[in-house]
């Protein structure tokens, strides 16, 4: 039955492919747009029309069930152990689709007495359907707080139970809109509904029932009141639109695994969990207010969507603690989820510049060639990155003997305005100096400190002694520890220190011996670990307890973590593809799977995050034992925040592994993928996802890291320079090189395109700058205006289309198209051959083209094919009613940032549409709390006689070396100018001879050397000219361009 489906599926899509190609007409936008859109899958449709109609005991419709048995395959399924469960079982439905075994929905829990209003409700447990992983825990408590009048909280929870330790603030970002929660016994269990109190529109029912709280099992099932969703995360999806026509289970616990981005059966998503955990989504209900829905939790967990629509959401260990953010725009709902998890860093300026990297460089002379070919070609360029190559056998804090020249390249690279950034591995070999001054921690003036933290064995029974007699800082010999300690530490250590260092859990990494994981959930281990990365920055002594010491100089300006799932290979003697031979050498970490220790690493539950795997890769696959202790609790419930302690300790960085809140720390980069065409669409997808994360610093390997890329998908890739922050050039050492020099195509589609991102760099500066103002105290680099306003008030940078066009059902499906900004709209090419693109520009604005060939053109709306050659950037429009500053671009940041500004001013035919701008200016690197920084506001007034542009400067400090405005466009502005009537703040200014008016396309550009002094004495300037003629469009108002 499933392969004749499967090959039913497969023909549609071919159909419907073979539709678009000869353009039916039958076919409009909006299926158009679905076909197109969503990789040519099956248009949105339900399946009910093939559903065989239930048996008459099934008291649940087949899209509204809750599945039972969800770890076993639907037709492996038999009434027999269905109603063992209490649950009802349906005969004849159709399993490809339906679960037949499903809990009722008298499932769950019941109030126990009355609640006092605020008070919380103690639930207890409903005996007729227990869950079939462990006996619900009974009483459980229920509460509800809506915190300062916007984000609503609920908890379920019992006294006792784990939740993650987060240094989080818990604020609030108030819009007037809120949610109610009302309880309800009605269907004999507990449920509880979220309203929303403007609308009364319930966006979370649990009255479908299914809830289970056992020890290792968590379930809780609600109706949503969502008609579109997008987020959770980190996994491979298709399109950023969730589909929730068919149940599907998306896991979130971090693996170590390349991320996959060839649909199942050609069209579905692979759901295999990737890098990071991120259990939110973002809701649009029926009249198109938006909400979202965080489920903090740290064990490993799943959501399962399902079609009516609802969803099911499941862990394994914890509390189940819900927030609901009312919005009411997506735009609303990012910055209430950033208020109560942190705003993200601001990275520093030169991190937006075009990076190179490459694992498996053989020396560092092959490095220093890759990037001197890239520079040669004239591509600009601002970071070189080194992989661990650059160790001495894959050991931390160490250089290679063919890599003792790197301090010398490192100062090389920062005179010419280039910045260098090195791999770090969260792993120590047993035998090296740096796990040596980790376990003694001496500082520099030879005082004894507490000792740094690894990751442990619960019990001294449980270590490995084969393995741990191979290392005599690990060993089993208690002898041996108490006379070190004893030489070294002060009178009166605790007896719990020498048991430490002799549990700790030796795995296997990169390098050639085992390795310890260092705890970095402990204060003492964090702080080794920022001085062992000073110490490695600046020329200092290694001091350890053999008093030798080696003096090293690698000024790295900043750290790429990988590995920090963190990742383990050999993990109960299954070999990876991507491992070292020398790894048959060392003994395999061995988990306990079975026995009376595996509790934690075989629960009765294991989620998709193993169901995925054919049951084949248990939760400890290529990471530690699930038994594993840090400091917070075992690993069962701390993995997922691993790689979010660990970034607490490091200045500016990319972490591979990450959970909401690491991006007040670090950045992310999505980890391992593939060079094809699948990977290509789904990086856009997932730069967006991970924008709705609240990680608006955040790239994909361009060209793919597995596999030889071919010319032109690095091609496409390189020109697609707009999405990420973090934009980086990265392969692995298996794969062909494929830096951009490597051919001429990719070479010059790759110069053109990192000059019109660098030409916008202000612009999306400013805007991070906002998102992430607001962690002043705790970051290391502040720095352009998207980025900017990111830092400040919270929101994204590169946003979904839909965030700007929200009522828009075509930009509610867009997937590959995106907005940088509120202000530029970009539409990548994604198909192999292709020279064309089927586009989508709402039609609520006014779009302007940017690129070269029509730069200007003002362009109708709606969906329409644009031309897409190899040889062009690809389609970027500028949206009317905006002002995006730019500055000239140079071959590096630090060259672009002598250069002078520019201002684009977008005309909007909306007249009752302000247009703004905003420019934010600092060193590129220092703290917002130094006050070294300044903010510009751009505004424009057009009158039927008078053109007007005012920009006001604000700010604590104003920059002595700030370069001047030379250069003001504008858009859409059909009348002509009388450029010899130019005055600055009413003295007249000469632009007669500096400036043009295209009165085809209605645009004036003035272009003068010196034309406006940012530093000026005066902090408001109004520049002014007269003109003879106004359009139709432009009589008879005012249009007043104001800060949006």
């Amino acid at each position: 039955m499933r392969l004749v489906l499967r090959f039913i599926i497969v023909g549609y899509v071919l159909w419907t492919g073979l539709i678009e190609a000869n353009g039916y007409a039958d076919l409009n936008d909006m299926d158009r747009l679905s076909v197109l859109d969503d990789h040519r899958m099956v248009k949105q449709r339900s399946f009910d029309e093939s559903v065989v109609s239930p048996r008459k005991d099934a008291t649940v419709e087949p899209i509204e069930r809750v599945n039972c048995m969800p770890e076993i395959d639907n037709y492996l399924i038999n009434r027999t152990a269905c109603q063992e469960s209490g649950c009802i079982y349906d005969r004849d439905v159709d399993r490809d689709h339906y679960p037949p075994c499903y809990l009722p929905r008298r499932s769950g829990y019941v109030q126990k007495g009355a609640a006092a209003a605020g008070s919380s409700i103690t639930l207890e447990s409903l005996p007729d359907v227990q869950s079939r992983y462990g006996d619900n825990l009974s009483p459980i408590e229920f509460s509800a707080e809506e915190m300062s009048g916007s984000t609503q909280n609920i908890r379920i929870s019992k006294p006792g139970r784990f939740e993650p330790k987060l240094d989080i603030p818990r604020g609030v970002y108030g819009t007037g809109e809120q949610f109610s929660v009302t309880k309800s016994n009605s269907t004999g269990v507990f449920s509880f509904k979220v309203i929303r109190k403007s609308t009364n529109a319930v966006v979370w029912d649990t009255s479908i029932g299914g809830m289970m709280f056992a020890d290792q099992f968590i379930q809780i099932a609600a109706y949503i009141g969502a008609k579109f969703q997008y987020g959770i995360g980190e996994n491979t999806q298709q399109t950023l639109k969730i589909k929730l026509r068919q149940y599907q289970t998306w896991p979130m616990f971090g693996r170590n695994h390349p991320v996959d981005s060839t649909p199942v059966d050609f069209i579905f998503s692979n759901r295999k969990n990737s890098y990071g955990v991120y259990p939110f989504y973002v809701g649009i209900e029926a009249d198109y207010k938006a909400h979202g829905v965080l489920i903090l939790n740290s064990n490993a967990q799943e959501i399962e969507l399902a079609p009516s629509p609802h969803v099911i959401y499941r862990t394994i260990g914890g509390i189940l603690d819900l927030y609901f953010f009312p919005g009411p725009t997506p735009e609303d709902v990012i910055k209430q989820y950033l208020a109560l998890v942190g705003y993200p860093e601001l990275p520093p300026y030169w991190s937006l510049g075009f990076q190179l990297s490459r694992s498996g460089y053989s020396d560092l002379e092959e490095m220093k060639t890759a990037v001197a070919n890239v520079r040669n070609a004239s591509i600009p360029i601002d970071v070189a990155h080194a992989d661990v190559d650059y160790m001495d056998m894959y050991q931390d804090f160490t250089i290679g003997s063919n890599w003792q020249k790197l301090p010398e390249y490192v100062q090389k690279l920062h005179a010419d305005g280039m910045r260098v950034t090195l791999a770090l591995d969260p792993t120590i070999a047993a035998n090296s100096v740096t796990f040596e001054t980790a376990l003694y921690a001496l500082n520099t003036c030879w005082v004894v400190l507490q000792g740094a933290g690894f990751v442990e064995w619960e019990r001294m029974d449980q270590v490995p002694k084969t393995t741990q007699s191979l290392y005599q800082l690990a060993n089993n010999t208690k002898k041996k520890q108490i006379q070190l300690l004893a030489f070294y530490a002060p009178v009166g250590t605790n007896e719990h220190l020498l048991i430490a260092l002799i549990k700790i859990m030796l795995g296997i990494g990169r390098p050639s011996v085992h390795v310890a994981f260092p705890d970095f959930s402990t204060a003492r281990t964090t702080s080794w670990w920022a001085i062992e990365i000073e110490r490695f920055w600046k020329k200092v002594i290694y001091v350890h307890i053999r008093f030798s010491a080696t003096k090293v100089l690698v000024t790295f300006d900043g750290l790429v973590l990988s590995m920090n799932e963190p990742a383990n290979f050999r993990t109960n003697g299954k070999k990876w593809i991507d491992e070292f031979p020398y790894h048959d050498d060392l003994e395999p970490l061995m988990c306990p799977l079975t026995g009376n220790d595996s509790n934690y690493d075989a629960p009765p539950y294991q989620t998709y995050a193993v169901y995925l795997y054919d049951h084949k890769d248990p939760l400890s696959s290529k990471t530690l034992c699930m038994m594993g202790r840090t400091s917070h609790g075992p690993l069962y419930d701390t993995k997922s925040i691993y790689s979010l302690h660990e970034t607490q300790a490091t200045s500016y960085a990319l972490s591979r592994s990450s959970f909401p809140s690491t991006s007040r720390h670090a950045g992310h980069w999505l980890g391992d993928n593939y060079a094809d065409w699948h990977s290509l669409k789904a990086s856009i997808v997932a730069i967006q996802d991970l924008s709705i994360f609240g990680v608006p610093y955040v790239g994909a390997d361009i060209c793919g890291n597995i596999g030889d890329t071919s010319e032109e998908l690095c091609l496409r890739w390189q020109q697609l320079v707009y999405p990420p922050t973090t934009f980086r050039n990265n392969n692995d050492r298996s794969s062909a090189p494929q830096e951009p020099s490597q051919w001429s195509s990719v070479a010059a589609a790759t110069r053109q395109a990192n000059l019109f991102r660098y030409n916008y760099l202000p612009y999306l500066y400013t805007y991070e700058i906002l998102i992430c103002t607001r962690l002043l105290e705790l970051m290391l680099h502040i720095s352009i205006t998207l980025l900017y306003k990111v830092a400040v008030v919270g929101g994204t940078a590169i946003r979904p289309v839909f965030f700007e066009f929200q009522n828009d059902d075509a930009a509610l499906y867009c997937s590959y198209q995106f907005m940088w900004g509120p202000a530029i709209l970009i539409v990548p090419v994604i198909e192999q051959g292709a020279e064309r693109v089927y586009a989508y520009l709402p039609r609520n604005a006014t779009w302007y083209s940017l690129r070269n060939s029509d730069y200007g053109t003002r362009m109708s709306t709606g969906f329409q094919y644009v031309a897409a050659p190899l040889t062009q950037l690809i389609p970027v429009y500028v949206r009317g009613g905006y002002i995006v500053p730019r500055q000239a671009p140079g071959l590096t940041t630090a060259q672009s940032r002598n250069n002078p500004f520019e201002i684009l001013i977008a005309l909007d035919d909306d007249r009752s549409r302000p247009a703004s701008g905003t420019l934010f200016w600092d060193d590129g690197e220092s703290l917002l709390k130094d006050k070294n920084y300044c903010e510009w506001s751009f505004s424009a007034n057009i009158t039927p006689q008078l053109t007007s542009v005012t920009i006001k400067r604000n700010g604590p400090k104003v920059p002595t070396d700030i370069p001047t405005l030379d250069r003001i466009e504008i858009f859409g502005c059909r009348h002509t100018p009388q450029f010899e009537s130019a005055k600055l703040n009413n003295q007249s200014i000469s632009i007669t001879n500096c400036s043009t008016h295209d009165s085809s396309k209605g645009v004036i550009t003035i272009s003068c050397e010196q034309l406006l002094k940012l530093n000026s004495s005066d902090s408001e300037m109004v520049l002014t000219w007269s003109h003879t003629y106004v359009c139709e469009c432009f009589s008879s108002f005012h249009l007043l361009f104001a800060v949006s």
